[in-house]
């Protein structure tokens, strides 16, 4: 009997800070920061404290009407510990200011990964993999793309260029499937993370780079000063447990993939781990060559010495994504995989950008007032433990740099796989059967017996 639903347990591990968001943000009523150290405030506890204390609450009311009230000057006043109210507190990475981007919580108040970020990754990597691989499809989305950024140019009014229909949704339409219903990518499925402990998290000073002449600039705030984007991150380094289910019936039972239209793209699910590797190589490649370019060795090293010998070592099992917040247009669109003159030209028709490179900018975290690692790259591996990280293949020199680096001692390089290891003894044991499991299993048994026709 084919198995209709298949689980398995997945490891995520970032190999640079992570952020997802979920448009949170934290101002100066939100936290409080000491020396290194950023705590955020629980406002269950300071209700409490403030219903408790009615000359409090009024000198509280008096600090919200403020123009930029600050909780830290209010909590010193009424002698108050900001570790009384703290909810968690994160480590400070270089400079920070208000307001904070928060991570992504769940309605427990911790941090978790949502499954459908990581799907959303795969997603637009096996987009990106075959608009790369396939003419036919990159000259049928350009061509769809040209047309309609055509149509908008001749109906947008001046200093309002309307929205195009992305060009990722057109490739995405006939690489994927028609609808929601005939989207072959049905078959995969991500659950949500176990929640993630704040011990693993800190608070990154994250900067917009941007090509200014023949190097790289720091955007500046109006005031001209240089624009701080602090946020919570997911430190490098760290590693999370998610499931991935995958329904397999409806790309081998020949009645439902025939009906639903998947049997042509079977192979994209049967391999999608080494498309997205192909992927993540070509990704990393360009931005190699872009820090390059713009005299940011300390990036480039890292792509050169770190990325690239890591995605070359994974197993069949593994792949490297490159997203969420940070990751940027690149990762996100087939927009500059269309040939350069036909990309440059839509992109002017609605105003999306001026000139080469495009894009010219990079989300970026800081340390020492330095840059120091990109946003967004993790790796999926596939199993219970995650094991076998960046593990040398048989007959294969592995790629690892020699020889001095100019970055802080602890710049995450050549330590990944010892934390996959430290990672690994966090992970809880299977879960026993349940009713619950044994009911699912014969109800798939059930859904498999129609599709043979025997009901």
């Amino acid at each position: 009997m084919p198995e209709i639903l298949r689980s398995l347990p997945v490891s995520l591990t970032t190999l640079s800070p992570l952020h997802i968001g979920a448009g949170d943000r934290l101002g100066g009523l939100d936290f409080v920061r000491e020396g290194r150290t950023l705590m955020v405030i629980d406002r269950a506890r300071l209700t409490a404290r403030l219903a408790a204390n009615q000359r409090l609450a009024d000198a509280y009311v008096q600090l919200c009407e403020t123009d930029r009230p600050r909780l830290d000057d209010f909590l010193r006043t009424h002698r108050i510990q900001p570790k009384d109210l703290a909810a968690y507190s994160l480590p400070v990475e270089g400079q920070m200011g208000a307001p904070v981007f928060a991570f992504v919580k769940g309605a427990n108040g911790r941090p978790f990964v949502p499954g459908s970020s990581v799907k959303g990754a795969v997603r637009s990597a096996l987009l990106r993999e075959a608009v790369l691989r396939d003419n036919g499809l990159r000259q049928a989305v350009g061509n769809a793309a040209d047309a309609e950024s055509r149509k908008l140019e001749r109906r947008a009014r001046p200093g309002r260029p309307e929205r195009m229909k992305d060009s990722s949704d057109i490739a995405d339409q006939r690489c994927f499937g028609r609808d929601q219903h005939h989207d072959v990518l049905r078959v995969l499925g991500f659950a949500d993370s176990q929640a993630i402990e704040f011990s693993d998290f800190l608070l990154a000073d994250v900067r917009v780079l941007s090509v200014r002449g023949t190097g790289l600039e720091t955007k500046r705030t109006p005031r001209g000063t240089e624009m701080v984007l602090p946020c919570e991150v997911l430190a490098p380094e760290r590693t999370v447990r998610l499931r991935l289910t995958q329904l397999d019936h409806l790309i081998t039972d020949e009645q439902a993939s025939r009906e639903l239209g998947f049997a042509p793209k079977a192979e994209m699910i049967r391999g999608w781990m080494n498309r997205c590797n192909r992927v993540a190589r070509w990704a990393a490649e360009r931005e190699l060559e872009f820090y390059r370019r713009y005299g940011a060795s300390g990036l480039a090293r890292w792509y050169a010495e770190t990325l690239l010998p890591a995605i070359h070592n994974l197993r069949e099992s593994q792949c490297a994504l490159h997203f969420a917040w940070g990751a940027g247009f690149e990762a996100m669109t087939v927009t500059n995989l269309l040939p350069a003159e036909q990309s440059r030209a839509i992109r002017t028709r609605l105003a999306l950008g001026r000139g080469d490179p495009f894009p010219k900018s990079r989300k970026v975290l800081f340390r020492n007032r330095e840059p120091w690692l990109p946003l967004g790259w993790a790796l999926l591996s596939l199993g219970e433990d995650g094991s076998g990280a960046f593990e040398q293949k048989p007959g294969e020199t592995p790629q690892r740099p020699t020889g001095k680096r100019d970055e802080p001692p602890d710049v995450p390089q050549g330590r990944i796989q010892g934390s996959l290891g430290r990672a690994r003894e966090k992970f809880e044991k299977p879960s026993p059967t349940t009713k619950a499991s044994e009911k699912a299993k014969r109800e798939q048994e059930r859904i498999a017996r129609r599709y043979r026709g025997e009901e």
